[in-house]
C-alpha cells in the first residue's frame, strides 16, 4: 500500500470515528490500531469487514462504535439531557413496599404499572 493511500485511509478512519463520538485523541489512535487491519483496498476504494461483510469505511465504523468491542471507546453525553449509550432508557423510580403485606404489595404493583388499573 502506497503512503498516499495508507495516509487516506488514516484520515477516513479518524473522520468515521469523530462522527461515531469517538474524540478522545488517545482512544482515536487505540481505535485507529483495531480498525486498521480490517481495511482493504480494492482499486481506489477502501472498504472494511467488521465481520458483517465488506462495506465503507464510514458506515462500518459506525456499526462498530456501538458494538461490544467499540462502545467503549465513545465519549459519554454531556449536559443537562444526556443519555450516554443507555439508549435513552431511563430507570423509573418507584416507590412502594413490594415486599409488605398484600395491601402495601398491590399498591406498589399498581403505581409501576398505573395501566394495569381498572
Amino acid at each position: 500500500m502506497t503512503k498516499g493511500k495508507k495516509a487516506k485511509i488514516n484520515a477516513d478512519l479518524t473522520d468515521a470515528l469523530s462522527a461515531s463520538g469517538i474524540t478522545n485523541p488517545a482512544f482515536v489512535k487505540a481505535a485507529r490500531a483495531l480498525l486498521e487491519p480490517r481495511v482493504a483496498m480494492d482499486t481506489d476504494e477502501a472498504s472494511m469487514d467488521i465481520g458483517l461483510g465488506p462495506m465503507g469505511i464510514a458506515e462500518a465504523v459506525k456499526r462498530w462504535a456501538v458494538g461490544d468491542e467499540g462502545k467503549s471507546f465513545v465519549a459519554p453525553a454531556k449536559g443537562d439531557n444526556a443519555k450516554g449509550n443507555d439508549g435513552g432508557h431511563q430507570q423509573q423510580q418507584v416507590k412502594g413496599d413490594f415486599g409488605g403485606d398484600p395491601k402495601a404489595r398491590a399498591a406498589a404493583i399498581a403505581a409501576k404499572f398505573p395501566e394495569l388499573e381498572a
